[in-house]
């Protein structure tokens, strides 16, 4: 918030509720995710970070311990190789990949999941391939303010 000039404050009144123990959620009076969004990649522009949208992670290249880059498919099937000197995978996790759900959260695999599309853990599955461990795959946090139909 200070090193980069973001508007938001901690929210108070929203009270530490749904398994969280601590008062987390950062708000923006008066206007909404689409700005804070916007927001985001207007600063992480100004700060040198690319950030690649509508790009899949396929491939992690590494030569031995070190991450050298990373092969991306785009929406026209076309795919990208990038180098890299640092790699976060910072990913939505595997909530719409039936199979993982399943596999490490059975009691939740006939869930309906609400999340993005793409959430199908891709990372999570190349990183393992790499050698990187895994740790509480069987956590998630239901959430109950959705109804069907209306969503």
């Amino acid at each position: 918030i200070e090193t980069h000039g973001f508007p938001w404050e901690l929210d108070t009144a929203f009270r530490a509720a749904y398994g969280h123990s601590a008062v987390r959620v950062h708000g923006w009076r008066g206007h909404g995710g689409l700005d804070m969004l916007d927001l985001l990649h207007r600063r992480l522009g100004e700060t040198g970070v690319d950030v690649l949208t509508e790009a899949r992670l396929v491939e992690i290249f590494a030569d031995g311990e070190r991450v050298t880059g990373v092969a991306v498919e785009r929406p026209d099937g076309s795919v990208e190789r990038i180098g890299c000197g640092a790699l976060i995978l910072a990913c939505g996790g595997f909530g719409a990949n039936e199979a993982m759900v399943a596999a490490n959260m059975p009691e939740a695999a006939h869930a309906r999941y609400n999340g993005h599309e793409g959430s199908q853990g891709d990372a999570i599955r190349l990183a393992v391939a790499l050698g990187a461990a895994t740790g509480d795959m069987g956590s998630y946090q239901g959430y109950g303010m959705l109804t069907d139909a209306q969503g």
